[in-house]
């Protein structure tokens, strides 16, 4: 039987969403890890990291050695983090991970577009009050760029670590 001519668009489309609807209690789950406390200090850091690039202009070392570090350990949260990859798993997604996942990137875009809007503006400022170059210009919008780069990644992870309910202790 073809796939494209037995289904309508809305069922293959309802088809793809859910893909594999599993129980919270069945015994192969796999149960993703809660970082609650280390994606809040990669925000520590980078923001430090940003302020302290951005407020002294001609020191950009430590900004353009810390900040990719900060980038790779937040995706690497985002990868073993909470937040489930929703076709890749053998066993599928439920729900309850759709929406997890949903949520936590709304509020990671959420968050990105502020901060990138109020960096830029920023950015403008210090240009103007400190006579910065055009080459300091580039070197701190690049920065707020490998910023921007490191709250998307560790913004959803934190969302997702902090709403999801503590692990229920197993009665021995």
């Amino acid at each position: 039987m073809n796939f494209y001519k037995s289904k309508s668009l809305a069922q293959r489309l309802d088809a793809l969403a859910f893909v594999k609807i599993r129980s919270w209690d069945a015994p192969d789950q796999v149960h993703r890890r809660r970082f609650r406390w280390l994606p809040i200090l990669v925000l520590i850091v980078a923001s430090g990291d940003l302020a302290y690039a951005l407020l002294n202009p001609h020191r950009y070392w430590v900004a353009d050695e810390a900040m990719p570090l900060c980038f790779t350990i937040g995706i690497l949260l985002n990868s073993h983090g909470p937040l489930k990859p929703t076709f890749t798993l053998p066993d599928g997604v439920d729900e309850y991970d759709i929406n997890l996942k949903r949520d936590a990137t709304r509020v990671g875009y959420a968050t990105t577009s502020v901060t990138a809007a109020a960096g830029i503006v920023i950015i403008v400022f210090l240009a103007v009050f400190q006579n910065l170059t055009r080459a300091a210009l580039v070197q701190d919008l690049l920065l707020l760029l490998w910023y921007l780069l490191t709250l998307f990644a560790a913004v959803p992870t934190l969302y997702a670590s902090w709403a999801q309910p503590a692990p229920v202790a197993e009665d021995e």
